[in-house]
């Protein structure tokens, strides 16, 4: 089997451009962590 951990960031959290749409198209799941709960220590 094949497995693979895409890792991208969004300009501006904007998770319906182009790049992360394809990503989250062609993976079975995804993470989504925002900016500001990786500030807040969460």
């Amino acid at each position: 089997s094949l497995t693979a951990l895409p890792i991208i960031e969004t300009q501006a959290g904007d998770v319906s451009a182009y790049i992360p749409t394809n990503v989250i198209s062609i993976t079975d799941g995804q993470i989504f962590l925002t900016s500001d709960l990786f500030n807040s220590g969460v």
